[in-house]
Formats: structure tokens, C-alpha cells, sequence
């Protein structure tokens, strides 16, 4: 076997059980445990961004926990409720994840292996920043990527059907936010172990265009896909 995959394997063995999860794994099971925590990228971009048609949308990455960040300007008009809510500035964070958990004001054992081992309902957490992604979440990875104008679409058609949505077609303010300018909303879809923020990430980026795997677990595989699929552009962009 893989050294490297050995290694993981025994990481993500020894990081179970002293979450007091219960016995180890068995070998096989903790190899695809790893697998899909990894990711592995698809081959190339379904609508490439050209010079002529290329929008700006950006990748957070806050340590465990993935967002993406998109220009108020470009806003669907589906989606004209965020700015009118919270989107004052020149950009807006979404991100999504497990509603106990992340409204929770202190993380707690039982809170962290409900939201990987039960299915739990779900919340979109909506941020407005005020500057340049880079500058306002200067201490997390931050990754500027372009895409089509077809695919900035798609992106927002996604995250629009993640909202539960009023009468009146906008999203469903449940609580303030937990940093700057920002609410939690009312989202559709349950979190679960391989169900989480960061494939809700990795799949918005799918239908950005991006190549992205559709097991995408963790924030670091999302900006690892991010950055391999940057390469696959042409320089000229």
C-alpha cells in the first residue's frame, strides 16, 4: 500500500477514536474514508471562462470550513434579496453547513458527531463584506477564480434552490449571523457525513463549470481542485 495513504489512514484512524467514536476502522473502510475526504477532480471544465466572457467568483477557505464569495453586482435577481438583507458591500460570502452546529455559541462532543453521523437539517450562512475578498479574510485562504457567464448563472441558480424561499420568492431570515454584516437562512438539504459544506461548495463550483469530484469532503480538497482547475485555463485570462 500506498506510504502516503498509510499514514492518512492511521491519521484518520487515531483522529476517530480520540473523538471517541469507537473501535478503529477497518483498514479497507478507512481507505475510502480517506478517498473521499481527499477528492479527486474531474477532467476539465464543462463551460471555460474566455477574455471576452469571464466574471470574478472567489474560494474561502477558513481552516475546516469552506464559503464562495461573489460580486453583489452580478446578483440574479432571484437572488436581489441578499443585498437588499445584508449585502450592503461589494461582495457577499454564502456558505452552507449543519444548522446545530453552526448557529451553535459553543461547539460541543454531541454537536460534532450528530452533524457527521445523523442526518441533520441544514442552514446558508450569508456575509457581506465590505473590501477585496483577499483583505477582509486576511487570515484564511483565499482564491480569486474566473468563470463563464453561463457558469456564474448555473452557480446561482444552485445556491437559490439551497434557500428555502417565502411567498414572496425570498429567503428566510432564522437568526444574526455569527461575524460583520450576516444572517443565517433557512436552507434546503440535510448534513451528514458525506454531506457536507464542503461538497455543498464543491458542487456550486461544479455547476460553475469547474472540474470538481462529487465527493469533495474537506476544505482542503476543494482548494486543491480550485487551483488545479485554475492551470487547465488559458494564460490569457
Amino acid at each position: 500500500m500506498n506510504r502516503e495513504v498509510t499514514a492518512m489512514q492511521c491519521r484518520v484512524r487515531l483522529t476517530l477514536r480520540a473523538a471517541g467514536v469507537g473501535k478503529l476502522l477497518p483498514p479497507a473502510w478507512a481507505v475510502l474514508l480517506i478517498m473521499m475526504l481527499q477528492g479527486c477532480g474531474a477532467a476539465t471544465w464543462q463551460h471555460p471562462p474566455t477574455r471576452s466572457d469571464q466574471q470574478m467568483l472567489y474560494v474561502v477557505s477558513h481552516g475546516w470550513h469552506t464559503g464562495i464569495i461573489l460580486p453583489t453586482v452580478e446578483l440574479l435577481p432571484a437572488l436581489s434579496f441578499l443585498r437588499e438583507d445584508v449585502a450592503d458591500g461589494p461582495y457577499v460570502e454564502i456558505g452552507w453547513g449543519d444548522k446545530g452546529f453552526y448557529q451553535a455559541p459553543e461547539i460541543t462532543v454531541k454537536l460534532t458527531l450528530q452533524a457527521m453521523f445523523w442526518p441533520t437539517d441544514s442552514i446558508l450562512h450569508v456575509v457581506s463584506v465590505p473590501e477585496a475578498p483577499a483583505e477582509y479574510f486576511s487570515a484564511s485562504q483565499v482564491v480569486e477564480v474566473p468563470v463563464s457567464r453561463e457558469g456564474m448563472a448555473a452557480l446561482q441558480q444552485s445556491v437559490l434552490a439551497t434557500f428555502v424561499l417565502n411567498d414572496q420568492g425570498r429567503g428566510i431570515i432564522t437568526q444574526p449571523g455569527i461575524y460583520g454584516k450576516s444572517y443565517f437562512y433557512a436552507a434546503n438539504g440535510y448534513y451528514y457525513l458525506t454531506n457536507t459544506c464542503n461538497r455543498w461548495t464543491a458542487q456550486m463550483l461544479a455547476a460553475a463549470g469547474l472540474p470538481m469530484a462529487p465527493l469533495t469532503l474537506t476544505a482542503g480538497g476543494v482548494i486543491r481542485q480550485v487551483r488545479a482547475a485554475q492551470l487547465q485555463l488559458s494564460p490569457s485570462l
